[in-house]
């Protein structure tokens, strides 16, 4: 069985702290709160995001959370 990456339940903390009420977040979202150029989020995170309409792009905490470890 897989071992979760230390910062692991860090990130997902941080994460619900800033966005409690929700379990999917949307791509804008996740640029802000990293505080990145969107080109630099799509470079390192864009694959993991799932496309559900023309412009919007989404992303599940959990998932991020991992890739934030990476």
């Amino acid at each position: 069985m897989a071992r979760e990456k230390e910062s692991y339940r860090d990130n997902l903390a941080r994460l619900d702290t800033a966005f409690p009420d929700k379990e999917i977040l949307k791509f804008p979202e996740v640029v802000t709160f990293l505080g990145l150029d969107r080109r630099i989020v799509e470079k390192r995170f864009g694959s993991r995001f799932q496309k559900i309409g023309r412009n919007v792009r989404i992303i599940c905490k959990t998932d991020l959370a991992r890739e934030m470890c990476k």
